[in-house]
């Protein structure tokens, strides 16, 4: 029997702390080099900036709780304030599956680095990867 190129899908399940990880990475490092983000432009983190214990959550935690809660969190150009993005939980999972379908050899969630959190954030924003 001759073998054939087939595509299939394979579902995967994406868990909070999976969602956590690549928001932290993402913000962390992983596209700083065309990405940031403006709290003036993100007054909804503010209800998501205090922990339990009272201390302040970092960014990217307050990130994740905004999407997780339908917030919508506003991404502009490292370069160009004008251009800036809306970003929702859909977007991010949108992202994460054309990840997992667009990428030759794709890291499972535990394995994930920079590169690939740049990936799945360009992914989520301009449904391509624009920035190398």
């Amino acid at each position: 029997m001759e073998a054939r190129d087939q595509a299939i899908t394979i579902k995967k399940k994406v868990t909070d702390s999976n969602i956590e990880d690549i928001i932290v990475g993402i913000i962390e490092g992983g596209c700083d080099h065309f990405l940031a983000i403006s709290r003036k432009e993100n007054p909804n983190l503010e209800k998501y900036s205090k922990a339990e214990n009272g201390t302040t959550e970092p960014l990217s935690i307050q990130i994740k709780r905004a999407i997780l809660d339908g917030q919508e969190v506003y991404f502009h150009d490292v370069e160009d304030k004008e251009e800036r993005w809306g970003f929702f939980l859909v977007d991010l999972m949108n992202g994460i599956t054309q990840y997992y379908e667009e990428v030759d050899s794709p890291n499972d969630f535990d394995d994930m680095d920079a590169e690939d959190y740049d990936a799945i954030m360009q992914f989520s924003l301009f449904k391509e990867i624009r920035y190398s």
